[in-house]
């Protein structure tokens, strides 16, 4: 096996690892009827839907010769996915405003490194120019 049908079934296996966790989820805020759908029924659709599209990955991605690797930009998108959790978990305990700052802070860090800058300092002056100048 070369590295890139690992790369699929590595990205089957987070799929669908995504996918249970949201059935999981969903079937615990409760489905209730399709005359009086429960707060449930659309994430367990969805979630039904990323979990058997993971198995067809899993069953047919491995034969695909013209799939991408995972590079420092999959895992930039991974530190993005994260950051997105940790801004949800903190949004009940601290409010809304320092999660956004911290979120803009990191992402911004993020960008202003694709974009050619690489300090911290830089990162922080686009982001006090684009909220102080909106």
């Amino acid at each position: 096996m070369t590295e890139r049908p690992l790369a699929q079934l590595g990205a089957a296996g987070v799929a669908g690892a995504i996918g249970v966790f949201g059935l999981v989820g969903s079937l615990a805020l409760g489905l209730g009827r399709l005359t009086a759908p429960g707060p449930g029924l659309w994430p367990f659709t969805v979630s039904v839907v990323i979990t058997v599209l993971a198995v067809v990955l899993a069953l047919t991605g491995r034969h695909g010769t013209d799939t991408e690797g995972f590079t420092r930009a999959s895992v930039q998108t991974a530190v993005a996915v994260l950051s997105l959790v940790v801004f949800a978990a903190l949004l009940p305990l601290i409010g809304f405003e320092i999660p956004s700052l911290l979120l803009v802070f990191v992402w911004m860090r993020f960008l202003a490194r694709s974009a050619g800058c690489h300090r911290w300092p830089s990162a922080l002056a686009r982001w006090l120019r684009s909220t102080c100048c909106s």
